[in-house]
């Protein structure tokens, strides 16, 4: 409700900036055992231990693919790589105005993926960063999809988001389905040719 009372003020103090919505995703770290340091390092710990004489085993990447994809305690707080480590979040997507004003936030938990089935949230990988922008990049769509049914009048001129969204599927949903304007997204290295 919030979003209908300050949308006329936010487009007062600035209609450009206002009507740029920035998409991303987080997470609030729990309280879990995962998350206390010692958890990993004591598997980091027996990993060196046991493959001693093979140095060509990486074991960082053999302890993350140990650990368990959400908290023992709450299946709720789901494993993530954020700012360069790893820790048991409940993961959620922003929306903000270029004002700084949220304008949304969605918990992509258990209600989400019901109401969403169609969206992967949980997929692991080798790769912690790819973890993480699979989780983005499908989550874009429900996202704003869900925020337009909420608040079909709020004017929306241009979005932007982080390189993960640099595919050639992303642009025609945000420019034709969505109706934003411009789409300003940095380029994705892995989309690019040498």
């Amino acid at each position: 409700n919030l979003v209908d009372i300050t949308e006329p003020l936010c487009q007062k103090i600035n209609s450009q900036l206002a009507s740029t919505l920035i998409f991303d995703t987080s997470g609030i770290e729990a309280y879990v055992t995962e998350n206390n340091p010692k958890f990993l390092n004591a598997l980091i710990k027996r990993l060196k231990r046991a493959y001693k004489d093979n140095p060509d085993v990486n074991v960082y990447q053999m302890a993350y693919n140990l650990m368990p994809s959400c908290a023992s305690s709450n299946t709720e707080v789901k494993q993530l790589f954020i700012n360069g480590h790893f820790c048991y979040v409940y993961k959620f997507a922003i929306l903000t105005n270029a004002l700084g004003i949220v304008r949304n936030i969605t918990f992509l938990d258990d209600d989400f993926k019901e109401k969403h089935p169609e969206v992967e949230i949980d997929k692991k990988s080798d790769s912690p960063e790819e973890d993480k922008s699979i989780g983005d990049s499908t989550a874009l769509k429900p996202v704003l999809q869900d925020f337009f049914n909420m608040h079909p009048n709020t004017p929306h001129h241009t979005f932007l988001g982080d390189s993960i969204f640099d595919t050639y599927d992303t642009y025609p949903f945000l420019l034709n389905e969505c109706g934003f304007e411009r789409a300003i997204i940095p380029l994705n290295p892995r989309n690019t040719k040498s």
